[in-house]
Order: structure tokens, then C-alpha cells, then sequence
């Protein structure tokens, strides 16, 4: 996705609330290659004001042109986009397949998108899963949209359309997966599920740590900073940090945190007793990544400690240090950019996460 439906929602929430009228563009289908893939969004506003991307070039340039339209005529439409023929090929996109994209008006004073859109905040805000449905019914100028959000089961827009629909897409899965498209005699159905966005820990508010936040807050992470300092995990140092946390102390830092199987652990403290003791803590919980920064050395004299004090190899083989991708990295914001590129790799499963290691 260029952004995640948890972004695109709190966009949508502060477009409404504004006052102004959007034109959403959604990916709902692709066959093959393409730019993007299904569940990618992007609007744009009356003023012409552009949030998203659903892939640039020749497709995003007629997308535009349709959303124009659309906010003009207030009516849905849906397009194909060859990326094989030879409009594709000027165009620099020969991806070798098609993509189908909707794109829908959404007004402030519509009151099913005011009731999904407000259903999805309480959702996000507690950290619960929920199902986007749009049921999209007729073809040509009499397609219409109807705009529905499910959470813990319950259909936040009563319509009669969904009550006839199996119900086998209501509960999220535990894992992300790509969105689905279904049809049937009375229209089609366009399924995504939405999760709570991965939560990245970051120990530590030093000159890593300040580089770091703002990458995983844009690749789409929940971003919580945590140190002892209190001079560095502060907030003005910190804007890009969802949650800063000045702690008494490193030991039992993890006691009061909600560490699951969508959390990251980033362990960049100021000195090897600490990275130590947040490392042990950090073993003994379900989080998917666990990294922290050091040398060789360093690794050694740690996970010496640590297996003396009953953790296998096993156990220790899943963290990963040093930390982040080999690029040589060495300033702050070079390693920052190795430690987001390794989490963003895990997430999308081009790297094993603990459970796979």
C-alpha cells in the first residue's frame, strides 16, 4: 500500500471533519504485475491537494483525471489499466498485467461513510482489527457504492445488502494479508482486513534512536521511544514518536508494555548493561523482531551472559545483531536507515521473523 487503511482512515477523518469533500482513488483488483497492489489508496481534495499514490506515471495521471470528475459529478466509477499494450509501453509501464480501480466521492455529510469513518477511529484507537467491506452494486452510470466497517463482528452500517452476504470474512485474520474481491448475482464485494499497525520499541532516545523514529513512523510503524534520561526522551525531541516513555530505570521496562506477536523490539541503549538487561527482558516475550546494535565482541560477551543464565542458542540465534541490513553503514542516520529497512523487510516476510528463525 502506499499508505496503510489506518492511515488512510485518520486521513479521511481529518478530511471530514474539515469540511471538505475527497475523491478516493482504491486499487480493488490486479491481475499479474503491477505498480501497486490491491488495498492501495489515494484521494484528492476540491482545493487539488494529493495524499497517496497508487503508483505514478500513466495510471496515477488518469486516475487524476477521473477523481476531477468525480468530485464534480458526485458519481463512482471504475477503470482498468492495461500495463501490457502499447499505451502502457510510452507510458514506461510495462508491468505485463492490469489493475481495476474505484474511485468514489466521500462528503462530509454522507452518514455511512460518517458512521464507517467513526467506527474505525474507536477501532484504531483501541487497537482492535476490523473489516472493510464496499459493496459495489450496477455498472457504467448506475454503479453505486456502499460504504461498510465490521468490528467484533458487528456491521456498523445496517443495510439489508450485507445481512444476505456470508459472514465468513468477519473476523480478521491474526496475520496481514492482501484484500478480496468477490462477486455474485446482485454485485461485488471488495474485502480488506485491518489490523492494528506493528508496534516498533525502540530502547533507547540517543542519536539512533532520533534518526529511527521518523522512518518507522512513515513506513507505517506505531513508534514508541523509551530511555532513562529525561532530558532525551522528550517529546520536542522526539515529534515523530507516537508514545515517549521516561523510564525509572531499564529493569522491568517491559513490564507494563503490551509486547505481542506485532511488536518490534529495537535495543540501541547508551551502554552494554542496559542493552543487556532490555535484552533478556525482551527474550522472554513474543515479539516478532528483536535486534540490537553492537560489534561482534559485544554480541559475544552478551549472549555468553546470557546463555550462563539459561537461554539457548536457539533463543539467542533470533536476535539480530548487529542490527539492520549490511550496508556499511556509519553515522546515525545511516544505521537508522539499515535498522528501518531490516524491520520493513521482516514485515513484508523477505526476512524470518522469530517465529520463522
Amino acid at each position: 500500500m502506499s499508505a496503510s487503511a489506518v492511515d488512510f482512515f485518520q486521513h479521511i477523518s481529518r478530511e471530514l471533519t474539515q469540511g471538505r469533500t475527497v475523491a478516493l482513488a482504491l486499487i480493488i483488483r490486479r491481475h499479474g504485475s503491477g505498480p501497486r497492489e490491491p488495498g492501495t489508496m489515494m484521494t484528492l481534495d476540491s482545493d487539488g491537494r494529493v495524499w497517496g499514490t497508487i503508483g505514478g506515471g500513466e495510471l496515477e495521471l488518469r486516475v487524476m483525471k477521473c477523481a476531477r470528475r468525480v468530485l464534480r459529478t458526485g458519481r463512482p466509477e471504475r477503470m482498468e489499466f492495461e500495463m501490457k499494450n502499447e499505451d502502457a509501453a510510452t507510458a514506461g509501464m510495462m508491468c505485463g498485467g492490469w489493475v481495476e480501480v474505484l474511485v468514489d466521492r466521500l462528503r462530509p455529510d454522507d452518514p455511512h461513510v460518517n458512521a464507517v469513518v467513526a467506527g474505525a477511529a474507536v477501532a484504531i484507537a483501541s487497537r482492535q482489527p476490523f473489516v472493510l467491506v464496499l459493496a459495489l452494486c450496477g455498472e457504467g452510470l448506475s454503479l453505486q457504492t456502499i460504504w461498510n466497517l465490521v468490528v467484533g463482528g458487528h456491521s456498523v452500517v445496517a443495510k439489508s445488502y450485507f445481512a444476505d452476504l456470508s459472514t465468513d470474512w468477519v473476523t480478521p485474520p491474526t496475520t496481514a494479508g492482501l484484500p478480496e474481491y468477490r462477486t455474485s448475482d446482485s454485485g461485488s464485494l471488495y474485502i480488506e482486513w485491518v489490523l492494528p499497525p506493528e508496534v516498533v520499541y525502540i530502547f533507547g532516545a540517543g542519536h539512533i534512536g532520533v534518526e529511527l523514529v521518523p522512518l518507522c513512523r512513515r513506513a507505517g510503524f506505531r513508534t514508541v521511544v523509551l530511555d532513562d534520561r529525561i532530558d532525551y526522551a522528550a517529546s520536542a525531541r522526539l515529534p515523530d514518536a507516537h508514545e515517549v516513555v521516561v523510564l525509572d530505570s531499564f529493569v522491568g521496562c517491559m513490564d507494563r508494555l503490551s509486547i505481542d506477536e506485532r511488536s518490534f523490539i529495537v535495543i540501541v541503549t547508551r551502554g552494554h548493561q542496559h542493552d543487556r538487561e532490555v535484552l533478556e527482558q525482551a527474550l522472554r516475550t513474543g515479539a516478532q523482531y528483536i535486534g540490537m546494535i553492537g560489534s561482534v565482541r559485544k554480541k559475544s560477551a552478551i549472549f555468553s551472559s546470557l546463555a550462563a543464565s539459561g537461554f539457548t542458542s536457539a533463543e539467542l540465534d533470533q536476535v539480530r545483531c548487529p542490527i539492520g541490513l549490511r550496508i556499511g553503514a556509519e553515522t546515525p542516520a545511516e544505521i537508522a536507515l539499515c535498522i528501518a529497512a531490516e524491520l520493513v523487510a521482516v514485515r513484508r516476510g523477505i526476512l524470518p521473523s522469530r517465529r520463522q528463525s
